[in-house]
């Protein structure tokens, strides 16, 4: 069951993202259930694993946004809360209030498409059509995949690929060799050892300017993570 609540991402949480081919239909969760869920959403740890989900595995996304910094807020709290209904749905079915069948109907990726299409343009919306495909894994590492080509422009194409095995081969490692259950810190603590385990071998492969590049790109990625882990610290003092 560890593996509904925790699929293998390459930074954190997410629930699913094998998403279904269903076409779009009205919910079908008891209306008790939902509001449950509402009112626990805003401080839960649901909640905080949503917006770190968000910014894992959809930061570049929402930074491609146009318009100004309070729109690209509005579709970045409107992901997080499905986001974070798919997490406690996800976590209701093991307790057995939630059926399987009322899961998948919200970790389909229409529902998603659905809550976030009236706030996007054609083109934005284009562009999260085309983050659907794949596993977690695959849909990460697209992520930093464009990360790493503005920031490393230095490496060629097959070294940008070798960075991003490495990368994603310590990520993989850390979600399936470690029980870290749902709670966020303990996440975040898990995949900030994988990267520090992946820049270390990386270090051995690259010098001068390459390296120089690859190392921005993984303080990025470490800095997002403290980030994450002191807002998670924050909602809990």
């Amino acid at each position: 069951m560890k593996n509904i609540i925790i699929a293998s991402s390459l930074f954190l949480f997410t629930t699913s993202a094998v998403y279904g081919q269903q076409d779009p239909l009205e919910s079908n969760v008891p209306a008790n259930i939902r509001q449950m869920i509402e009112q626990s959403q805003g401080g839960s740890r649901f909640a905080q694993m949503a917006r770190m989900q968000a910014s894992a595995q959809y930061g570049a996304w929402l930074n491609s946004l146009e318009g100004n910094v309070d729109r690209r807020r509005s579709v970045e709290e409107a992901l997080i809360e499905v986001l974070a209904e798919r997490a406690e749905l996800s976590d209701r079915t093991v307790t057995g209030e939630i059926s399987p069948t009322q899961l998948a109907e919200i970790t389909n990726y229409n529902y998603l498409r659905d809550k976030l299409a009236p706030l996007l343009n054609g083109a934005e919306l284009s562009a999260l059509d085309n983050l659907r495909g794949g596993s977690p894994t695959d849909q990460l590492r697209r992520s930093y995949d464009q990360q790493l080509a503005r920031i490393a422009d230095s490496l060629s194409d097959a070294e940008r690929e070798s960075v991003l095995e490495t990368l994603v081969g310590h990520m993989e490692f850390a979600d399936g060799g470690q029980d870290v259950g749902t709670d966020p810190d303990a996440l975040v603590a898990a995949q900030l050892d994988s990267l520090a385990a992946a820049r270390q071998e990386l270090q051995s492969s690259y010098t001068g300017e390459k390296l120089e590049q690859i190392n921005t790109f993984l303080n990025q990625l470490q800095s997002n993570l403290y980030r994450n882990r002191r807002m998670y610290e924050n909602m809990n003092m």
